[in-house]
């Protein structure tokens, strides 16, 4: 069995004395794994880096199968990203994310491709990209099954003045009717409503308030379900962000 694809590289962990196992996202198949053979050599080091997009072909003689890897480099993300101390934070914590959260080899393409969109953006010094990994964790949230609803709000189905979100259900809230209850509702940023029409400069403390909301319910619908905790990586690069 055989497969080709496009992918981004997750992450590598040492298996044996020169080898490795790759953890890869691809375009059309999901994430797989595979051996990679002599990777710590020269050639092929610079290769299998966290965001890195490459070009892979996975070999195994049973489908259930490890796999061996082998890949070509298409784009080096991750080494334009040294001196970026925060957006290789922001890299490392997406790569944990969905390596912990997806299934294997179930095709997400509309998290591959935001992911392509997010590489972009932190490798041009975008500064639209804190915006753009917010709604990637939504999109991934959605993907796994517990989409948040922040078109209307929940009590009176208006699309008006919409500032929290309801941690029961994961709908938005109006100002008016989360009133009484606004110590116990979450904050809904405003770069994160979909009638929002003008680009406005995001300050930090949305991007936080955002990354809080996703934080929320991964951890009522995913971690605490599995009885694991988020990844270090993003707990890194949200404190980074504090900062």
């Amino acid at each position: 069995m055989q497969i080709t694809d496009e992918a981004i590289i997750l992450s590598t962990s040492k298996y044996g004395e020169n080898s490795g196992i790759a953890c890869i996202l691809t375009e059309s198949h999901g994430i797989y794994k595979g051996l990679v053979r002599g990777i710590t050599g020269k050639r092929q080091r610079g290769i299998y880096q966290s965001g890195n997009i490459i070009e892979a072909i996975w070999r195994a003689r049973l489908s259930e199968h490890l796999g061996n890897l082998s890949a070509g480099l298409i784009h080096a993300g991750a080494m334009m990203l040294m001196d970026e101390p925060v957006k290789l934070a922001a890299l490392s914590s997406l790569c944990a994310m969905l390596e912990t959260t997806l299934q294997e080899r179930d095709p997400v393409p509309t998290i591959y491709h935001d992911f392509k969109t997010l590489l972009k953006e932190l490798g041009a010094g975008d500064n639209n990209w804190h915006k753009t990994y917010v709604l990637l964790e939504l999109e991934l949230l959605a993907q796994l099954g517990f989409g948040l609803d922040l078109t209307t709000c929940a009590a009176t189905e208006t699309t008006e003045d919409l500032i929290y979100v309801s941690p029961k259900s994961g709908r938005a809230v109006c100002r008016i009717a989360g009133r009484p209850y606004a110590d116990k509702l979450l904050k809904l940023p405003e770069f994160l409503l979909a009638d929002l029409q003008e680009e406005k400069e995001i300050s930090c403390a949305e991007i936080n308030e955002g990354l809080n909301l996703c934080s929320y319910f991964f951890d009522k619908y995913f971690f605490a379900p599995h009885n694991i905790h988020q990844p270090q990586a993003r707990a890194r690069f949200v404190a980074m962000l504090k900062y």
